[in-house]
């Protein structure tokens, strides 16, 4: 491990991202959701239909969750990103997979219900979700 981030900060990779690729939770799904209507799903850019199917796939895992994030989350979104907001909550929501809220767009804190930002630690790299069946 320790030549594998000395070739990645070599590289130009920071060894804060070889550190973070370690923690990532293999059960949680990220989704992020940017302002100009891109969406992702770990790190990959997927249409409403692909994050569909990467949703069935979540919930076919027993310990399967989402973390979301939506760019600009701290503010309203405009006119034209709201179908896809909506579009793309409603794809989520139907599944009734556990869900992470985040306000980072690298995952590393949880909303609570009152919005306040919890910072995640690297032994614990997901929130504790509740499975509602």
């Amino acid at each position: 491990m320790k030549t594998l981030v000395s070739i990645l900060a070599v590289l130009g990779f920071g060894v804060a991202c070889a550190e973070e690729v370690a923690h990532v939770d293999p059960n949680e799904l990220r989704v992020a959701l940017f302002k100009d209507g891109r969406i992702e799903a770990n790190g990959q850019p997927v249409t409403l239909a692909q994050l569909g199917d990467a949703l069935d796939k979540a919930k076919s895992n027993a310990r399967g969750s989402v973390a979301y994030y939506r760019e600009g989350g701290d503010s309203d979104p405009s006119p034209e990103a709201l179908p896809v907001i909506t579009a793309v909550m409603g794809t989520i929501m139907d599944r009734s997979i556990p869900i992470r809220l985040s306000s980072r767009a690298d995952f590393s804190d949880a909303i609570d219900e009152e919005g306040r930002s919890t910072p995640l630690s690297p032994d614990r790299p997901s929130a504790d979700v509740e499975r509602n069946q």
